[in-house]
């Protein structure tokens, strides 16, 4: 037995974990990154809520909106102090916060009560009591937007040219040390979709049960395979996600091998130290290499991390919100562009819900192809349509028989239309490609010249 067990009989029980420690059991609903938001913005409303109650003329209902004393909270009386926070609320230099602030705090306001106990819904407008605060929160974004403190900018989408310029110029490669782990770094996570820098930094290196892997596929080719640790942001292993699996992902070699992540993580990984204390994947450069080893047993920090792709970005002259959650974005939108099915993107990007059409961006080669379905209406396969000055006189076409081309000599007003059909069957053409069997037929090229006089 341990010293954490208690023996009862045949049987062996935990010991009691005491109340306390059970009630902030009860208290963590939420994920880490939500827990901070909702102690940030809870923070934020008890010091206003403070400065308030300091003035001669603080209205009662403020007075009675205490969030940490749910036996005594009023609906009225809370919607109304809310309504005063988020219209009253600022930055500690004076700036107005962004409109999805604002709304991201009232959210997190009614986490905070939810984990509390109290399953109000702030936003509700059919409910009588919240009705007063939903308008206010939403005449105030309508203020914020006109004010240009609208949607604050998503990460942008790294484009194929961007990615190409990167390779061209070196700041992506497998040269020097540096080169090199920023390079596995960014293959990494457009290829598993990782979570700006939190994912990266929990990923960890081989002998420290990593989260990837070096596997082989049914044809014997190397691939990585990735397996998310069981807890993660979508996927909390609780009552709720049981039956969720962990994200797997895997990774096959690229068609050119000297950008094939597989490889590259290989290598990068053949020169991390062997043993050591850091458990992490990225290490920092050792000052003198080695052959067999490049970097030290000291991790590369999250700050650091996260702010790696708008470094390469800004290497090469480019400007522009580029972060590491680009990564996941692009990552995303190439999938959507090339028709990949949303179930495949979600399995790779580990969404649960519909959040992934967020990241699904038109790339201009789509909106291109858009555009043309729209203005190219009209344009058939056996029809030739061209544009020329007004001609002096109009003539009928004329065709030459000749079974190699068909040139057709016209004279027309505004544009030519050029039935193919009808040049074939004048040419003799027709005839002659009925006398040949489909199945001997590669290729039919016919070779139209049109003539005008000016």
């Amino acid at each position: 037995m341990t010293a954490n067990t208690v023996a009862s009989g045949k049987r062996v029980y935990n010991a009691f974990r005491g109340v306390e420690n059970l009630v902030e059991m009860s208290k963590r609903q939420f994920a880490d990154a939500s827990q901070r938001k909702m102690k940030w913005v809870t923070g934020l409303y008890d010091r206003w809520r403070e400065y308030r109650l300091q003035a001669q003329d603080c209205d009662r209902r403020i007075c009675r909106s205490d969030l940490h004393l749910r036996n005594t909270l009023v609906k009225k009386d809370l919607a109304f102090s809310l309504a005063c926070f988020t219209t009253e609320i600022r930055k500690l230099n004076g700036e107005q916060y962004p409109l999805r602030t604002v709304y991201q705090m009232i959210i997190c306001l009614q986490m905070y009560l939810e984990s509390n106990r109290v399953h109000w819904k702030l936003l509700n407008k059919n409910d009588p009591d919240f009705v007063d605060l939903f308008y206010v929160i939403d005449n105030l974004m309508k203020e914020k937007n006109r004010a240009g403190l609208g949607k604050v900018q998503s990460a942008a989408v790294i484009s194929d040219d961007l990615e190409e310029k990167m390779w061209r110029e070196g700041v992506l490669g497998e040269d020097q040390p540096k080169q090199l782990c920023d390079t596995v770094l960014y293959l990494l996570g457009v290829n598993l979709a990782l979570r700006g820098g939190e994912e990266h930094k929990r990923l960890r290196r081989p002998g420290f049960n990593p989260q990837i892997t070096v596997q082989k596929d049914v044809h014997g080719q190397k691939m990585l395979v990735y397996r998310a640790d069981p807890v993660s942001k979508s996927n909390q292993s609780g009552i709720d996600s049981r039956k969720d699996d962990s994200k797997v992902v895997s990774v096959y070699p690229a068609e050119n091998s000297a950008r094939c992540p597989v490889r590259l993580y290989e290598k990068y990984t053949s020169l991390l130290p062997e043993g050591g204390k850091s458990p992490d994947l990225y290490l920092h450069p050792l000052n003198k290499t080695s052959k067999t080893q490049w970097y030290s047993d000291c991790c590369v920090g999250i700050n650091t991390l996260r702010d790696i792709v708008r470094k390469l970005v800004n290497t090469i002259g480019i400007t522009g919100k580029y972060t590491n959650h680009s990564l996941r974005a692009t990552s995303a939108t190439r999938m959507y562009s090339a028709g990949v099915p949303e179930k495949i993107i979600k399995e790779i990007t580990g969404h649960k819900s519909d959040a992934v059409r967020i990241y699904e961006r038109s790339t201009e080669n789509v909106k291109r192809k858009a555009s043309s379905t729209l203005t190219n209406i009209g344009s058939k396969e056996n029809l030739v349509e061209h544009s020329c000055k007004k001609p002096k006189t109009s003539n009928p076409p004329i065709a030459t028989d000749s079974k190699e081309a068909c040139t057709v000599e016209m004279r027309r007003k505004k544009s030519i239309k050029i039935d193919v059909q009808k040049c074939i069957d004048s040419a003799g053409l027709g005839e002659l490609l009925d006398n040949i069997p489909e199945d001997r037929i590669r290729s039919v090229n016919i070779n139209i010249e049109i003539k005008y006089e000016d």
